[in-house]
C-alpha cells in the first residue's frame, strides 16, 4: 500500500506540474496590445485590465453613455495604437476598444463615448 500512495502522489505532483507548466507557456504577456484588449470582458475589475495592459492607464477622459450614466474612459497608448476601455463608477468595464495607428504619446484618439 505506501508504494501505491507514492506512486499515486508522484503522479498528482506531475499533472499539478504540466498544469503550471501550460499555464506559463500559454498566458499572454502584459502589454498593450490588441490581443490583450480583446480579452477585456464587460463587468471585469479595472485592476484585472491593469495587469492585462501591464500597469496604470496613461490618461483618463470622462463622457456619458446612451442612457446617461456616468461613465469615464481610461486609456492605455502604445506605438502600435492606443487601448480605451470605458468604466462605470464602481470600476467595472463597460466596454474596450483597440485603436490601431501610432500618435504622439500623451495625444489619445479623440472617440465619442460608446
Amino acid at each position: 500500500m505506501p508504494r501505491l500512495t507514492y506512486l499515486t502522489g508522484l503522479a498528482l505532483l506531475l499533472v499539478a506540474g504540466a498544469f503550471l507548466l501550460t499555464d506559463w507557456l500559454v498566458a499572454p504577456p502584459p502589454g498593450v496590445t490588441e490581443a490583450n484588449v480583446r480579452r477585456i470582458q464587460e463587468g471585469m475589475a479595472l485592476e484585472r485590465v491593469e495587469q492585462l495592459l501591464g500597469g496604470g492607464a496613461t490618461g483618463f477622459r470622462t463622457g456619458r453613455r446612451a442612457g446617461g450614466r456616468a461613465v469615464g474612459c481610461h486609456f492605455w497608448l502604445s506605438p502600435c495604437g492606443e487601448a480605451a476601455v470605458w468604466v462605470d463608477g464602481l470600476g467595472r468595464v463597460v466596454s474596450a476598444e483597440w485603436v490601431p495607428g501610432s500618435r504622439p504619446r500623451g495625444k489619445p484618439a479623440s472617440r465619442p463615448a460608446p
